[in-house]
């Protein structure tokens, strides 16, 4: 995979085992890898979290989210989510390093509910990945357009959310289909997704 990283190219060319592939428009969707993103220029440096969170069936004395920041969970922050028409909280938190994230989410919910803020009836799903922080990267160099976390498009702007995302993918996804209609016009796509 490093030549295959280090042999692209902004002007649409990939190369796939010995064949290179050429198109108007090279899609990057890679996520928080971002071998392709950094390769080709368009992103700089970000700091990565780990972040871990789990679901859980609880009655919660709280309706709105929370965000705390405790020095003894780690050096970003966690949260609480009621989902209260469920009867269901999403409790989680990051940090730098991956050690004892499982250890310090269940402090975090010994915690709340010690406070009160939350009575757990059980576990639903644990889960997690990657939280960037730092500036997006740039959209587009040459033929190469960039979404979601591999130009760090997500997490700076939401915390965590898809929301950009999900625009960006509706208006590259127009874009897209003009190309496959015969309708497609490099500069003006480009002007369209990066507005």
């Amino acid at each position: 995979l490093g030549d295959v990283y280090k042999r692209q190219d902004v002007d649409g060319r990939v190369l796939v085992g010995s064949e290179v592939f050429r198109g108007n428009v090279v899609v990057l969707a890679e996520g928080a890898k971002r071998c392709f993103s950094r390769a080709l220029g368009l992103i700089d440096e970000c700091d990565a979290y780990h972040g871990i969170q789990v679901r859980l069936r609880a009655s919660s004395s709280i309706n709105r989210i929370e965000v705390y920041v405790m020095e003894m969970l780690g050096d970003f922050f966690s949260w609480l989510v009621p989902i209260v028409e469920s009867r269901q909280v999403i409790v989680g938190l990051a940090s730098r390093s991956a050690r004892n994230l499982r250890y310090k989410l269940n402090a975090l919910v010994s915690l709340l509910e010690r406070q009160g803020k939350l009575r757990v009836h059980g576990e639903i799903k644990w889960f997690g990945g990657t939280i960037l922080t730092g500036p997006v990267g740039r959209v587009v160099n040459g033929r190469v357009v960039g979404i979601g976390d591999d130009v760090q498009m997500n997490k700076p702007l939401t915390g965590g959310g898809l929301y950009p995302s999900a625009i960006a993918a509706r208006i590259l996804a127009e874009e897209v289909n003009s190309a496959l209609n015969g309708d497609f016009n490099f500069g003006e796509a480009i002007a369209n997704y990066t507005v």
